[in-house]
């Protein structure tokens, strides 16, 4: 809860000493007003205590959004939005083992919306740092890393002394410790050498022992990068700025001997053996006096590794045994690790090769766990840059439209007679088009019309001729028995039978017109009718047509009795019982 109350009230220079004594009414009006250099009042003038919070979020936040509504202001609301995120996942709302809540994160995000509407980097940098504190609160360290890094860089374009040096002295150590802990061990030191540098020359105490802290974070993650020298030097320069002995005596003992016990630990990697065992027997003996398991632990692996290098193999086992429990009980697996790969590099000495095996299985599964922690940290961390990267492109994006908009709304003013002007020519001509479209169609289907209505009567007037050409043969057969002998009459019938009133280029002809008066029945009757012959189409043309029997056979020079074979052929085919009418199915067609 302290990284949102120091924020709020330093940020808004609140001249009070006492939380009890805040004025509501003039604290919301400094943060109503655009004071940009309010981040200097950082170091806190109120001692940050529980009964603050009570007034931020009981009392400061409703009586602000009280406020706004009568005079609204979006830097008091940046304000408000930030109380508002805080409260949704810190106070009473806090709970490790739940997320962060989403209206947190909407209500910051909103909050930088307002910023850079406002072009307000000031405020801009202070969300940030709202959202890296957020972020780790719930130990979500990646986050928390970029969130710093990205209030930084807006920091750096403010001018010099906007935010002070308390403040870069503490958010810089957080991201050495946020480092060393995703085991970044070359940020964390990068980050720790910036703390160190920006840390304030005022003697506050509080700070000294900062940096006793940030000292031993550097010289640890130069031990894990197998940098002795360096690492000896960090805890070489935290053993000058421990506190007098008699000041604070437990603090003394215990950090003298962790910085001796480090730098024993390096002292045996550069196979220093002698001079490392009574240093790491003091940080073993300190840290049990303490009770400071963790310390304990540390200097067990240290003892055990120089055990080991000096053949003492059963001391080694011992000490790493120990270390194992103690790891897999608090769920460490980095010190996991080590201990069951030491234990199973001597089984495999003392040639035992079931326990070996054993812990080098346990080693693997302690080590796949500890790569998957890294990996995943660094999965976290980009998508964390890739969110951030998003929210950046939508905001410059949301900026930049708004410019335009104004942009626009200026140019409309001059041009929007033009625009009228050019819409209405505009409209007149797609008018104009949209006319002749429609009359080029209206033309396109009278001429189809007419195309078609011509081959109809084309195909009427042909079928008539027909018609006509039929009754001419049957009167002519009626006056066959006027010949004068049998053998005559025979050879006029003979010849009358064999006439073939439609030839095939009349077919041809007479096809072409039908097709334009019924366009699908050609295919319609050759999907209905498997393998349909020439002399079948014509057959069904016909039966469509609605001429008889006789008709037909005299169309087609054949007989009636061909007729009535190829009408029980075309019945077959379609698989027609006796019942059914062939017209009828050739008609749907």
């Amino acid at each position: 809860m302290r990284w949102l109350v120091m924020i709020i009230i330093t940020s808004v220079g609140c001249p009070f000493t006492q939380a009890q004594s805040f004025n509501t009414q003039e604290l919301i009006s400094i943060m109503a007003s655009d004071h940009a250099g309010h981040a200097q009042e950082e170091v806190a003038k109120i001692p940050v205590s529980g009964s603050s919070e009570p007034f931020l979020f009981d009392t400061l936040l409703p009586a602000a959004i009280a406020y706004q509504q009568k005079h609204p202001s979006r830097i008091l609301q940046i304000h408000i939005l930030r109380l508002q995120a805080n409260a949704a996942s810190n106070y009473r709302n806090f709970d490790p083992v739940r997320r962060i809540q989403p209206a947190s994160i909407i209500c910051l995000e909103e909050a930088v919306r307002l910023c850079y509407e406002e072009k307000n980097d000031v405020l801009l940098a202070e969300v940030f740092f709202d959202l890296a504190e957020l972020y780790n609160l719930y130990g979500r360290f990646e986050e928390y890393m970029i969130m710093l890094s990205r209030a930084f860089d807006i920091s750096s374009r403010l001018e010099a002394g906007t935010f002070p040096l308390s403040l870069r002295y503490n958010k810089y150590g957080g991201m050495c410790k946020a480092a060393y802990y995703l085991h970044s061990y070359a940020e964390a030191i990068q980050y720790g050498r910036l703390a160190l540098a920006s840390k304030p020359s005022s003697g506050d105490t509080e700070n000294d022992i900062g940096e006793i802290y940030l000292l031993d974070l550097i010289g640890a993650s130069h031990k894990k990068l197998n940098q002795p020298d360096s690492s000896i030097s960090c805890y070489e320069q935290l053993l000058a700025k421990l506190p007098p002995f008699t000041n604070r005596r437990d603090f003394h003992v215990l950090w003298t001997a962790i910085a001796n016990g480090n730098i024993g630990e390096n002292k045996v990697y550069k196979g220093d053996y002698a001079a490392a065992q009574p240093m790491l027997d003091q940080w073993l003996q300190s840290a049990l006096e303490f009770r400071d398991d963790f310390n304990a632990s540390l200097a067990r692996n240290a003892l055990a590794a120089l055990d080991f290098h000096t053949k003492r193999f059963d001391a080694a086992l011992e000490s790493w045994k120990q270390n194992f429990r103690w790891a897999v009980n608090v769920r460490n697996n980095e010190y996991a690790f080590n201990a069951a790969k030491g234990m199973a590099e001597i089984y495999r000495l003392k040639k035992i090769p079931d326990s070996a095996y054993h812990y080098l299985e346990q080693a693997a599964l302690f080590n796949d766990s500890l790569q998957s922690f890294i990996s995943q940290s660094g999965l976290q961390s980009v998508k964390a840059n890739v969110k951030l990267d998003e929210l950046q492109y939508s905001l410059e994006k949301s900026t930049l439209l708004l410019r335009e908009e104004k942009q626009q709304k200026l140019q409309i003013l001059v041009t929007v007679a033009l625009l009228a002007i050019i819409g209405l020519l505009l409209y007149n001509r797609k008018r104009l088009q949209m006319r002749s479209k429609l009359q080029q169609t209206r033309e396109r289907q009278l001429a189809a019309e007419r195309e078609t209505n011509e081959a109809r009567n084309q195909v009427d007037e042909f079928i008539q001729r027909l018609k006509e050409k039929n009754d001419l043969i049957e009167s002519l057969k009626l006056n066959l028995t006027a010949a004068e002998s049998l053998k005559e009459r025979q050879d006029i019938y003979d010849h009358l039978s064999s006439y073939t009133l439609m030839t095939d280029t009349e077919w041809i002809i007479f096809k072409d017109r039908f097709t334009r008066v019924h366009p699908s029945f050609f295919s319609n009757i050759a999907t209905r009718f498997s393998k349909i012959t020439p002399s079948e189409e014509r057959m069904v043309t016909l039966i469509f047509l609605g001429l008889n029997k006789l008709q037909i056979s005299n169309a087609l020079g054949i007989s009636p009795d061909s007729v009535t074979r190829s009408r029980h052929r075309l019945r077959q085919k379609l698989g027609l019982a006796k019942d059914d009418s062939l017209e009828e199915i050739i008609l749907s067609c």
